[in-house]
This record gives C-alpha cells, structure tokens and sequence, in this order.
C-alpha cells in the first residue's frame, strides 16, 4: 500500500513529491507503482512539507492541460479526503503491467491562498 508524501520544491508553486517505494526524483515527475485493489495514501511530508494543506487528488481529463490520452483508469474514483490525508482504492483486476493513470493533486501553499494542481502518475505493477 504505497504512500506519497507531498511537499513544496522551494519557494515555488511546485511540488516535490516522493514515496514510500523510495522513489524521490526531487521534483514532481513522480510514478509510483500500484497492484490491483491497493490502498494509495496522499499525505504531507512528515520530513517537512512547506504546505498548507492537501484538497484534493481527482483524475485528468480531456479538458485538462495535463490531460495524457495513453491514461486509464487505475482508482475507483476519485480519492477521500479525511483529516488531510487522501485516500484512494486500485481497480481490483489489472490491465496489464505497465498501465498507468494520469492525475492531478490539489494543494494550498498558504490557507487563504488559491488551490493550486500538480500532476504526477500511478503505475500498474502486475
């Protein structure tokens, strides 16, 4: 059941995302690898995450700049949210290793400031 820790890069309007498959890249181009009927958990970094707080995490779409035509659907919908942390579930069969899902993950650098998108990827593992 992986976890995504979030944080801000710097003074920017960027994210630094990492996980606990110890993937960091020090930036935002983060995939993290999921099996069928995992749990992902969205949280801020506990290393320090320079944020407000998380909003949301909701999949891309055609309307969206960062929309990928390649993504599939790998949550059963869009993730919770329960006291800061988002929560999604993994589609329970596979469509084959490799797959993956473009989304989004809404932020707030400062609590009246504007929610802000970042957009990494999951990626099926099995």
């Amino acid at each position: 059941m992986p976890t995504i820790y979030v944080s801000r890069n710097g003074n920017s309007n960027n994210l630094k995302l990492r996980d606990s498959q110890n993937h960091n890249p020090g930036n935002d181009q983060l995939t993290t690898n999921v099996l069928p009927d995992d749990t992902v958990t969205w949280e801020l970094d506990p290393q320090g995450s320079n944020l407000d707080s998380l909003v949301s995490v909701t999949k891309t779409t055609s309307g969206d700049p960062s929309f990928d035509s390649k993504s599939i659907d790998l949550l059963q919908g869009n993730p919770t949210i329960n006291n800061g942390v988002l929560t999604g579930k993994v589609i329970k069969l596979s469509p084959g290793k490799g797959k993956y899902e473009s989304y989004k993950i809404g932020f707030k650098i400062t609590s009246s400031g504007p929610i802000l998108y970042d957009d990494p990827k999951l990626q099926m593992d099995a």
